[in-house]
C-alpha cells in the first residue's frame, strides 16, 4: 500500500493534449473583470455611503465646486477619505488574508483533482459575493456586509487561487517560448478584464446618476457568465488526469511543497526563494496602491468624477498590459528576462515618484502612467523564470507556493498603503504613501541583480545532485 501511494504522488499529473486556440483566457478575463468591478465600486460606494452619513456633498470638478475654488481639503473631506481608506483596507485585508490558509491546499490539490474543480469553486464564490454586494447596495445594508462578501471570496481563494490555476493551466499545455508568450497573453487578459470592467461600471454610474444597484448587477452578470464557462461540459476541458487522494493527503501536500524547496539541483532553491520574494514585494505595492491613488484623485485638487475613475483604471491596467506584450516581443530579441525585470521595476518606481510630485490632473492621470507603462513587465517574467526551475509534476506545487507566499504581500499591501495614506492625509501629506511605494520597489532591483549574476551557465549540469538526493530518499524509505 505504501508503494502504490508513493507511485501516485510521483506520477506526473499533466496530460499531453493538443491545445485549443482559446482555453483558459476567458476565465482570466472574467474573474478579473468581476474583481475590477468590485474594486471600483468598493471605493466609490464606501465614500458615497460615508458622505451620506456625514450629510456632506462630495467635491466635483464644477466651476463653482470646491476644486474650482481652492486646492485644499476641508477637515470633513479629509475624514471621509481617511475612513474610506480604512474600510477598503478591512475589505481587501480579509479577502487576501484568508487565501494564505487555503490557496496552498487548493493549488497542490489541483494536481490530483484537476484544475477545473478549483476554478468552479472560485466562480461560485465570486457569484455569491457579487449577489451579496448587490443586496447591500439595493437594500442599503450595513457596510460590514461588504466585509462578509470579501470573506466569502477569501475562503475560496479570492483571485489568488484563480491566478495560480490559470498559470498552472497554461503550464500544463505549453512549453518553452510558447509558454512564455501564453503567460503574457493571460496577463493581458487579466489587465484588460480588470481595467475594462472598471470603465464600464463607472460609466454606468455616470449615466444612471450613481445608481449603484445597476452597476453591481453588471458585475453579477459577468459572474454568471464565468460560472457557466467553467461548469458547462466540453467548454473548458481538464488538463490534469484525475487521481485519487492518497492517505494522509494534507501531509503529502505539505511534503510536496517541502520537496519543492528541499531539492537544490543546480542551486535552484535560492533562485526559487528569491523569485518568490520579488513577487511578494511586487504585490506589496501594487495590490492596494491604485485604490489609494483613486481615493487621492477623488479629492481636491483633482476631484475625479465616476467616469474618470474608470478611465484612469484603463490607463494604468490595459495600456501597460498591451505595452508589456509588445515590449516582451521586442526586448526579448536583444536581452534576457532579467534585464526586462530591471526595466519593469524602474518603470514602476517612475510612476510612484511622478504620482507623488503631480500637482495637476494631466500629470497624475496621464504623465505618471506613461512613465510606468512597463510596470507590469516583471510579474509574468518572474513566474516564467520560476517554472524553469522545477519539473513538470512540480508545477502545481510551485504555483500553490507562489499563491500562498505572494498573498503575504497582498495582505500587507492594504495595511501598509491604506494605513499610511489614512494617517498622512489627516496631516496634509498623503503623497508620503507613494514615496514609500517607490522605496519598496527599489529592493527587487538588487535581488534581481543577485539572481542575474548567479544564474547558472547554459552548459552547466549538476553532478548527480538529484540522483544523490533521490538515493538518499530511497535509502531512508528502506530504513
Amino acid at each position: 500500500m505504501m508503494t502504490s501511494e508513493q507511485e501516485i504522488l510521483d506520477k506526473p499529473s499533466v496530460q499531453t493534449r493538443r491545445p485549443r486556440l482559446v482555453t483558459v483566457e476567458p476565465v482570466a478575463f472574467l474573474i478579473l473583470a468581476i474583481q475590477g468591478g468590485f474594486v471600483a465600486l468598493r471605493t466609490l460606494y464606501i465614500e458615497h455611503r460615508l458622505a451620506v452619513s456625514y450629510n456632506y456633498t462630495l467635491p466635483s470638478n464644477d466651476a463653482n465646486g470646491p476644486c474650482g475654488v481652492n486646492e485644499t481639503k476641508d477637515p470633513k473631506q479629509a475624514q471621509i477619505e481617511s475612513e474610506t481608506a480604512l474600510w477598503v483596507a478591512y475589505m481587501k485585508g480579509v479577502s487576501v488574508a484568508l487565501p494564505m490558509f487555503t490557496a496552498l491546499a487548493y493549488g497542490t490539490a489541483s494536481d490530483f483533482i484537476g484544475r477545473k474543480p478549483v476554478l468552479i469553486l472560485a466562480a461560485s464564490a465570486h457569484l455569491t459575493a457579487a449577489a451579496l454586494f448587490l443586496c447591500v447596495a439595493y437594500f442599503n445594508l450595513p457596510l460590514f456586509c461588504l466585509v462578509i462578501g470579501e470573506a466569502v471570496l477569501g475562503i475560496c481563494g479570492d483571485s489568488i487561487i484563480v491566478d495560480s490555476m490559470v498559470y498552472a493551466y497554461v503550464t500544463d499545455v505549453y512549453q518553452g517560448r510558447d509558454r512564455n508568450f501564453r503567460i503574457f497573453v493571460v496577463n493581458l487578459m487579466v489587465y484588460v478584464g480588470f481595467g475594462g470592467s472598471q470603465l464600464v461600471v463607472t460609466w454606468i454610474l455616470q449615466v444612471t446618476g450613481s445608481n449603484y444597484p445597476i452597476a453591481y448587477l453588471t458585475v453579477v452578470v459577468a459572474a454568471v457568465i464565468n460560472f457557466l464557462y467553467v461548469t458547462l461540459p466540453c467548454v473548458l476541458r481538464e488538463t490534469v488526469e484525475r487521481r485519487p487522494f492518497p492517505r494522509g493527503v494534507f501531509r503529502d501536500l505539505l511534503t510536496k511543497i517541502y520537496r519543492l524547496f528541499k531539492n537544490n539541483s543546480n542551486g535552484r532553491r535560492i533562485r526559487i526563494v528569491f523569485l518568490i520574494a520579488i513577487l511578494v514585494l511586487y504585490e506589496l505595492v501594487y495590490e492596494a496602491v491604485y485604490s489609494v491613488i483613486t481615493i487621492y484623485g477623488l479629492g481636491p485638487p483633482f476631484c475625479w468624477d465616476d467616469t474618470f475613475v474608470g478611465v484612469y483604471s484603463v490607463i494604468v491596467n490595459i495600456v501597460p498590459a498591451a505595452a508589456s506584450i509588445v515590449a516582451m516581443k521586442l526586448l526579448g530579441l536583444c536581452m534576457s528576462e532579467y534585464w526586462m525585470v530591471y526595466i519593469g521595476f524602474l518603470s514602476g518606481i517612475g510612476i510612484m515618484v511622478t504620482t507623488a510630485l503631480a500637482k495637476t490632473q494631466a500629470i497624475l492621470a496621464y504623465v505618471a502612467p506613461a512613465v510606468g507603462v512597463l510596470r507590469i513587465l516583471p510579474a509574468p517574467l518572474l513566474r516564467f523564470l520560476a517554472t524553469q526551475q522545477v519539473d513538470t509534476d512540480e508545477q502545481g506545487s510551485l504555483f500553490g507556493a507562489i499563491a500562498v507566499l505572494s498573498s503575504v504581500g497582498k495582505v500587507l499591501s492594504p495595511i501598509v498603503m491604506n494605513g499610511i495614506y489614512s494617517s498622512t492625509v489627516k496631516i496634509g501629506h498623503p503623497t508620503v504613501t507613494f514615496y514609500v511605494a517607490a522605496g519598496i520597489l527599489v529592493i527587487p532591483l538588487f535581488i534581481n541583480g543577485f539572481l542575474h549574476v548567479r544564474q547558472p551557465l547554459a552548459e552547466y549540469q549538476p553532478i548527480n545532485n538529484s540522483d544523490d538526493e533521490e538515493n538518499d530518499t530511497n535509502n531512508k524509505a528502506l530504513v
